[in-house]
């Protein structure tokens, strides 16, 4: 291969990564909903939703995070000019699993919105809901 050649690969290439670079910020989901979350405050923002409104620590409890982007919701609101600073409603979901290690297996799930809201909450407890025991009352 001459080297001509070469540099005319290396610069087709190096002109790929630009447009490349210039082009996913404006059209990825995240960027487009103002999604700046990383996992540590997801993980800070979900103990503190579970502490608050369940009154569970969860802190030590192992943790599995998810981030999901659902288009339906992100047609929705583009059509409806929802703002993502203002909307509980978001295309991109943040949920945080907390999952007891020791004891009874208790598990809690955060969801969140891309403002890192907590949209909703979840509560299990593998004692409480194994077959065959009765309900609690």
């Amino acid at each position: 291969m001459s080297r001509r050649r070469l540099a005319l690969i290396l610069l087709l290439a190096a002109s790929g990564y630009f447009v490349f670079a210039l082009l996913v910020p404006r059209f990825h989901p995240s960027a487009a909903w103002r999604y700046q979350m990383g996992r540590r405050e997801a993980v800070a923002r979900g103990r503190e939703a579970a502490q608050r409104l369940y009154g569970i620590d969860v802190s030590g409890w192992a943790t599995r995070l998810t981030a999901e982007h659902q288009a339906e919701i992100e047609y929705y609101l583009a059509r409806s000019g929802a703002r993502a600073e203002t909307s509980r409603l978001s295309p991109i979901t943040t949920s945080v699993l907390f999952v007891e290690n020791v004891g009874q297996g208790r598990r809690v799930r955060v969801e969140m919105s891309s403002s890192g809201q907590p949209n909703g909450l979840a509560y299990r407890d593998r004692v409480m809901n194994a077959p065959g025991q009765p309900a609690p009352e």
